[in-house]
């Protein structure tokens, strides 16, 4: 066997994609595990060979995935995730406990924003 051939696979379900192809179909496509499939893309990334047309999912709620295409093309902006902000939520428990007794388990909740589990 070829060292190769996985990448030559990769590249032939990558054909003909102008939109990009999804790590997970690639593995579908080519019957090469995932996590192989998204080391090669690394690496093949790494060398500029592919890159990132676009982020997006299939399904609506679905986690976003990279679209890769065959290519040195300008990598796709990925959109920043919603962080919780951890200040917001140590005001409404400051909130919260100045209104309520705290009980034990707001007194446990408190004491994880802020750190103080030992």
């Amino acid at each position: 066997m070829r060292p190769n051939t996985s990448r030559e696979a990769i590249l032939k379900a990558m054909e003909g994609r102008e939109k990009g192809i999804t790590t997970a179909e690639i593995a579908t496509v080519t019957e090469i595990n995932s996590h192989t499939v998204a080391n090669m893309l690394k690496v093949m990334h790494r060398r500029e060979e592919v890159y990132i047309v676009s982020w997006g999912s299939k399904k609506p709620g679905q986690k976003k995935a990279a679209f890769w295409a065959i290519g040195e093309g300008e990598d796709a902006e990925r959109e920043k995730r919603n962080s919780c902000d951890t200040r917001k939520i140590a005001q409404s428990l400051r909130a919260f406990r100045d209104r309520f007794h705290p009980g034990p388990f707001l007194t446990s909740m408190w004491n994880l924003s802020r750190g103080d589990v030992r």
